[in-house]
């Protein structure tokens, strides 16, 4: 008892009241102190993440928007149908395709050698025969 009376004259010849109800109003303030710093946080974090979805949600607009990314998708689905139904090596090729490709491999089999008629898009098979060595003869005399 003798220890509040002395800390509530202490606080009462500063002229801030009593001790006690200062000591609750510091601590309502700085519960408010602490409760505006954590808002204040969260309002930050929401514009950062409002931010972030903004710029996902553009380029997702954007991909429905884009005619010229539509077609050139289209187009690649249409030669792949168009690959799977034909066994043809190329897919809508005219004769002039055709006969440059066989030209192609013509000059390929002359300049490396391939025989007439041998199929220059193989990998080349190889035949390594094992040498014969003489019998070692380790036998002391």
């Amino acid at each position: 008892m003798l220890l509040m009376s002395l800390i509530s004259g202490f606080c009462e010849t500063k002229g801030e009241g009593n001790f006690w109800e200062s000591f609750a109003s510091d601590r309502r303030r700085a519960g408010n102190m602490a409760l505006n710093a954590r808002v204040t946080n969260l309002a930050k974090q929401c514009f950062m993440q409002c931010k972030r979805n903004y710029g996902v949600s553009a380029v997702l607009m954007q991909k429905s928007l884009d005619p010229i990314q539509q077609l050139f998708v289209d187009k690649i689905r249409e030669y792949s149908q168009k690959s799977k139904s034909k066994s043809e090596l190329f897919v809508d090729a005219d004769a002039s395709i055709t006969k440059e490709y066989n030209d192609e491999l013509q000059k390929a089999a002359v300049m490396y050698g391939g025989s007439k008629g041998a199929d220059m898009t193989e990998f080349p098979k190889f035949n390594f025969q094992e040498p014969t060595l003489d019998p070692i003869n380790l036998e002391q005399k």
